[in-house]
């Protein structure tokens, strides 16, 4: 299968133009766009994950992408074998630049209201998932206020197998309708995607609460667990032992529990912090959250009517609010959460199998 361009996820192939005396370049067939030549040599050993992120503006996609790719540069001390590369100028520049500016205390700069060039990243040696590209649209949030903008400034969102919506709690909560709001913006963005001629129903959706340290009393009081999950040991080290197996969640308590015991491959006490099956308890807790403490009935059933699979995390990007534009130095909280569900979603059977049974890709 042809790997789909990474600007406008088509997957109608690439042409090859090599005028003299330079190095040849692959052309999309449809946007005309040139394609990284590692892009391109590396679709079949390191196939493409696609995150569209979308949100409202000033409700933390941009902070959280700058967050994810710094910490992204930091796992080749803690997983054996990985490592992570750009492949791209575009997205060399843009990771050093947000990684400067995070460690300056500076928050990253606002995304532009321009079509927006995805940030490509080379992931290889993820434990139990193995290599993958990493392709990441930031978009601006005034491209999801209304439907017409997203045909003009995210039209690339129609092909995009997942979508992170990213929801900030507290900003919602000071329009004093945060549950309208937050309808709002999915019927928005369902419009968007129907003028597009988009299925929505073959998208998965993860809601990402984002600023979560700003509202941890109201984690509190709902589920002592959220808050408990909020600051529990950093995730990137528990990974590599960690349960991961996406399929569990088709299964129920019963015959998970059966199949571990005949692969002899069940999960332990200190793998069950990052187990699939811990995620989904947290989702549901998170689920159970936006109704009881946001009123957010009609969010969560349109969802999960629109949606192939709607999952919920929880992240901190900084670990506390800025201060009059500066940040305290960055410790930020559970911002593997949303890729591990991106990643569990494209597993196959065959692959998660194969891990479990043999340990490979640790």
């Amino acid at each position: 299968m042809k790997p789909p361009c990474p600007y406008c996820l088509t997957q109608q192939g690439f042409l090859i133009d090599a005028p003299p005396a330079e190095m040849p370049r692959h052309i999309c067939v449809s946007c005309k766009e040139t394609v990284p030549r590692l892009y391109i040599e590396g679709a079949k050993t390191f196939p493409p994950v696609i995150i569209s992120a979308i949100g409202y503006p000033r409700h933390g996609k941009t902070v959280y992408c700058a967050s994810l790719l710094r910490e992204i540069k930091r796992l080749a001390g803690i997983w054996p074998g990985f490592y992570s590369l750009a492949i791209d100028e575009e997205s060399l520049e843009n990771v050093y630049r947000n990684m400067g500016r995070l460690g300056k205390n500076e928050l990253p700069d606002a995304t532009p209201r321009t079509f927006p060039r995805p940030m490509m990243l080379r992931l290889s040696g993820i434990p139990q998932h193995g290599n993958c590209t990493l392709v990441i649209y930031d978009t601006s949030g005034e491209s999801f206020e209304r439907a017409s903008s997203m045909g003009r400034y995210a039209r690339f969102v129609a092909r995009a197998p997942t979508a992170l919506f990213f929801v900030s709690i507290p900003d919602l909560c000071e329009t004093g309708e945060p549950a309208a709001e937050l309808s709002r913006l999915l019927n928005t963005y369902l419009i968007g995607m129907g003028d597009l001629g988009a299925d929505t129903r073959r998208q998965n959706l993860v809601v990402v609460l984002t600023k979560a340290d700003a509202f941890e009393s109201q984690l509190a009081s709902g589920s002592p667990e959220l808050r408990q999950h909020l600051h529990a040991d950093d995730e990137s080290e528990l990974l590599a032992d960690g349960n991961l197996a996406p399929w569990s969640t088709v299964m129920t308590p019963a015959v998970r529990e059966l199949f571990d015991d005949l692969l002899g491959c069940g999960t332990d006490a200190t793998q069950a912090e990052n187990s699939f099956d811990y995620l989904d308890r947290i989702s549901a807790r998170l689920r159970r959250f936006l109704l009881e403490r946001i009123d957010a009935c009609e969010f969560i059933r349109l969802s999960e009517q629109r949606f192939r699979r709607v999952d919920y995390c929880l992240v901190s990007s900084l670990g506390a609010p800025p201060v009059q534009g500066r940040i305290v130095p960055a410790r930020p909280c559970r911002v593997f959460d949303p890729l591990l569900r991106v990643l569990a979603n494209r597993m196959s059977l065959f692959r998660w199998l194969y891990t479990r049974c043999l340990g490979a890709g640790r």
